[in-house]
This record gives C-alpha cells, structure tokens and sequence, in this order.
C-alpha cells in the first residue's frame, strides 16, 4: 500500500525544455529573415548601382558613334596641321594633305583619327576613357587589352554589349561597357580596300567610367539598411524574449499549481473501516478532517445529515415538537 507522499513527483518544469527550444527555433528563423531581406537589398542596390553606370555609359557610346558617322558621312574633315594634330601616317588615302591657296596646310581626320583624339582630350578632362579597337587594327597602339578582346569574341549582332563594375581595383573604382561597330556604307570608303563589306563588324568600342562616387553612394545606402534591419532584428528579439519570459512564467505558475492539486490526493490512503480516520506517512493516525485539511485545498465545516440527526437526536427532537 503506498502513501500519497511516498508517490515520486513530477518534475518542477516539464515544458521549459521546450518552451526553451521553441524560442531559439523562433529567434534562428528571425534571424535568417533579417539576413536574407538584408541580402536582397544590398543585391538590389548593387543592381541599382549598375544600372546607373549602364545609363550612363550607353549615351556616351552612342555620342562617339554619332560624331564617327557624321565624320564619315562627310568622307572625312580635313584640319589644320599641327603639333598636336600630325598627319596620320596610318591613312593611306590620296589627297590626305592638302595646302589651300592661302598656303594653309591641312591633314584629313577620318573617325578613326578623330575618335583618337577625341578620347586623349576626355582623358584629360573628364578622366572617362573610350577606346576603338578590333581583333586586327592597323595602328598597333589601337591593339585590344584582354578584357576586350574577351569581348569582341562574345559580339555576334547589333545590339550585344558588355559591361563590367570593377570595384577593387589599383587606383580607383572603374565601370567597363564595350559594344560593336558595324560598317556602313560611309565607312567602305576606307574600309572596302581592306577586304570589308557593309554589315561587317569592324571592331568595337568601349568606354570606361570613373565609379568612386556612385560606389560611395552605394556604400552609404547599404550601411543606412545595415542599421535599420539590425535595429528591427534588435526590436524583434526583444520582442520574443519578452513573449518567452511571459509564457515561461505561465507555465510554471500552471505547473506549480497542477503539481499542488497532484500532491493533494495520490495513491491508496488507508482508512480505518471503523472510525475513518487515515493513516499518514508515518504511520499515524488522523481524523480525515484534518488529513484532507493538510493534504488538499479543501475546508470543512460540521453539521449532521438527517440519517444522523435522528440517529443521536431523535427522541429529543420528538418530545420538543
């Protein structure tokens, strides 16, 4: 026969366990969510940092493109002769120096020249470099560097472009865009000697953009979001530390009040047949009054049923009716 304290006890916490892992399940998947909306931003603003040197880069291309066809179209322009304007010793045409009545000596500047020229002065002006190239130039200094030729390899129609954001570089951030050139008909003026056609590539132009500021820009947009989604995973763990301690403190004050109501009344309580007392743990007899008192939430209060109260009273109730 076993007496209710002899009963083992639950334990003080069974759910804090699993309250605990919940919450540190809850607080990783909070922590992923912060990480990975953090990562698509700063993905989106490096796109968007892209996408501005992409806008600027392609006008740019195109402006040279036009000035070029505009020089063609002209079948050429013819400048005065200078030091910084020699004749071009790659221009094999006739009639590329001329002297007017006047006794003014002139050279011819085809595109080619003039995009030389044009791209020396934008260096020195505007530190924004633009540079023609093909797989088999004439003059050897318009030779392709790696990164162009990788790209002349790639372009195959109007319209194929290559663009590259070098961030870390020797000096300062760069921004690479390099697009083809197609012959027209005023370009076979010179080009048709060499063995070339209308539609044919003749190379290609790239350009090459200063980065620093639009990277600095950059660089402040994602510290601003390294900030505000730190400050809201900050409020969201707080948060959650919060609800755990709430819902620990609930628990416990339920699991206390549960291991009271268990502690009342387990196992078998021995009761005397006779006089219904019960025996404690040890081995005492109590009245059951007192027993339940100390054992249970319960109170009590005395009378008699009417089974009883005719039992002890009967007579005496009798004679005072």
């Amino acid at each position: 026969m076993t007496s209710p304290e002899s009963a083992a006890p639950l334990p003080r916490s069974l759910a804090m366990g699993t309250i605990r892992r919940h919450f540190i399940i809850l607080a990783v998947v909070w922590s992923l969510l912060i990480v990975g909306l953090l990562g698509w931003g700063i993905q989106q603003t490096s796109k968007q940092t892209e996408n501005i040197l992409l806008s600027q880069a392609r006008p740019f291309w195109e402006q040279i493109v036009v000035t070029r066809s505009w020089n063609a179209r002209h079948g050429s322009v013819y400048v005065p002769i200078t030091s910084d304007n020699p004749p071009n010793p790659y221009l094999k045409v006739p009639n590329r120096d001329v002297e007017t009545t006047s006794g003014l000596k002139l050279t011819m500047v085809n595109p080619a020249y003039m995009t030389r020229q044009l791209a020396e002065l934008s260096r020195k002006n505007d530190n924004i470099e633009f540079h023609l190239t093909s797989e088999h130039p004439i003059r050897p200094a318009n030779a392709a560097e790696p990164w162009e030729a990788a790209a002349l390899q790639k372009f195959k129609q109007p319209g194929d472009e290559f663009f590259q954001l070098l961030r870390n570089t020797s000096s300062k951030p760069i921004f690479r865009y390099m697009a083809p050139v197609w012959f027209s008909d005023a370009c076979l003026r010179c080009h048709a000697a060499l063995g070339f056609k209308k539609g044919d590539m003749g190379g290609g132009l790239s350009v090459t953009l200063p980065a620093k500021a639009i990277i600095n820009n950059e660089n402040e947009s994602i510290l601003l979001q390294l900030t505000g989604f730190s400050l809201v995973w900050l409020f969201g763990m707080f948060g959650l530390h919060l609800a755990s301690r709430q819902i620990r403190k609930q628990s416990l004050e339920q699991e206390e009040l549960i291991a009271r109501l268990e502690h009342t009344l387990r196992g078998l309580v021995p009761v005397c047949s006779n006089c219904k007392s019960i025996r404690n743990s040890n081995n005492q007899w109590e009245q059951m009054e007192k027993y339940l008192s100390e054992h249970s939430e319960a109170e009590f209060s005395h009378g008699l049923c009417p089974k009883c109260s005719d039992k002890l009273y009967g007579s005496f109730l009798d004679r005072k009716n």
